[in-house]
């Protein structure tokens, strides 16, 4: 990670308690950024569906490499360690949270048709359909 960030080493141990602590806050600055990007583009006076093109549009566009191997770094060491894993639960909440606003407005305004199964598992099933593919992206 510090070839990545362009730092040595001990300057990132400087900030840093241990590898984890960096994925984590790695992760969280990345999601967060993805999720006030999401919210930008979702613009209220556009339709549902616009707003869902635009979502997805943005949920599938290629990732940097450096994105990837942090996502897969974080993934595996919360494994093993509960607080990432609790964390990495929050931050897939968070990235989710914009779909479900514009998946709930299509509803309440009739665009979208609520599934025998439910809104909640039509956006589940979305989401993580557009997780999967952004790793093939």
């Amino acid at each position: 990670m510090a070839g990545a960030a362009g730092l040595a080493v001990s300057t990132l141990q400087f900030y840093f308690e241990s590898r984890d602590d960096m994925l984590f806050e790695a992760l969280h600055e990345w999601t967060e950024h993805e999720v006030r990007t999401l919210e930008e583009i979702s613009v209220p006076e556009s339709s549902p569906w616009d707003n869902l093109v635009l979502l997805v549009d943005r949920a599938l566009r290629p990732v940097q490499e450096t994105a990837d191997r942090v996502l897969m770094e974080f993934w595996h060491a919360s494994l093993r360690d509960d607080r990432l894993r609790e964390h990495g639960l929050r931050l897939n909440e968070r990235y989710r949270q914009p779909f479900r606003a514009i998946i709930r407005r299509g509803v309440q305004e009739g665009h979208f048709h609520v599934p025998s199964a439910g809104a909640d598992d039509a956006i589940e099933n979305l989401t993580t359909m557009v997780l999967g593919l952004c790793k093939d992206s």
